[in-house]
């Protein structure tokens, strides 16, 4: 569990006494994350994980997981999981969406694809998870009012692509592709889903409503847990706010570091996952 320097009843009830502002707390010796568990179930409904990747040398890269459906072989839904920092979600959807979309020019000038085409992006939910689920009380407190504040959602972007893939024995045009991409900011971490098929596989209504399923459920079912001095924080409240006001500041800051899933130690995987350690040199978290 996370620490902070106010009380978590001072966020719900709006004491007068409790809700000031909070002792500064001591710059943390420890980095601001020391290492995360990026955690994969090997099943998430009909999408078993064919495939995980990780190479400590670009850990910046993050990991990779590569889920295939049994009804629909030949298309692939893979998450990317990456560090992203702290920042504001609708500006790491922005700054991340830019990367995203440099990535695909990258691939065209590599010939990876060719007459890549894109629709624009549209607002895009999944559900949004809690990394604290099954917890002691006080994260349970937390986690019910990080969902007040979010409506239990998480917002991210996606994207409709179609490209032809090549290769050394195949020409321009002998395999369009439909692929979707999904960005979302979560866990301090930006989860990048590619789900991708010939389109001979199927026609666009069918692909479409496939690719979405495939986004909104993997994204709430792989976790990031991070451990480090993001766990320690402070609340910030102006002396001169109403009881009500301080109340409600405290809820949303509280609600925001809850999201983050940021702890002391690791937790035990859950049965059935496939998990990635990335273990952080120091000062590699040195700027949030």
């Amino acid at each position: 569990m996370f620490r902070c320097s106010l009380i978590i009843a001072a966020a719900l009830a709006a004491l007068p006494l409790v809700a000031s502002a909070a002792e500064p707390a001591p710059a943390p010796a420890r980095q601001f994350i020391e290492s995360s568990d990026i955690a994969a179930p090997r099943q998430v409904g009909p999408w078993h994980l064919v495939n995980r990747s990780f190479d400590p040398k670009n850990k910046r890269a993050g990991a990779g997981f590569s889920y295939a459906h049994p009804d629909h072989k030949g298309l692939i839904a893979s998450v990317y999981v990456y560090p992203a920092g702290r920042m504001a979600s609708d500006a790491a959807l922005e700054r991340g969406l830019a990367d995203f979309r440099s990535d695909l020019q990258a691939a065209v000038k590599a010939g990876v694809y060719t007459g890549l085409q894109e629709s624009g992006s549209i607002a895009f939910t999944v559900p949004q998870t809690d990394g604290h689920a099954g917890s002691d009380r006080d994260d349970a407190v937390l986690a019910a009012m990080a969902a007040r504040m979010d409506g239990g959602r998480l917002a991210g972007q996606k994207l409709q692509l179609r490209m032809d893939l090549t290769s050394s024995n195949r020409k321009p045009g002998e395999l369009p592709m439909r692929s979707n991409g999904y960005l979302f900011y979560k866990q301090l971490y930006y989860f990048k889903v590619r789900v991708s098929g010939a389109e001979a596989l199927m026609d666009e209504a069918g692909f479409q409503a496939l690719a979405d399923a495939a986004a909104r459920a993997l994204v709430p079912a792989i976790e990031v847990t991070n451990v480090g001095a993001c766990a320690n924080f402070n609340i910030t409240i102006a002396e001169d706010q109403a009881p009500e006001q301080m109340a409600a500041a405290a809820s949303q800051q509280l609600a925001v570091q809850m999201r983050y899933n940021c702890r002391e130690a690791a937790k035990a995987p859950a049965e059935g996952t496939e998990v990635v350690r990335i273990d952080y040199d120091a000062d590699d978290w040195t700027s949030q």
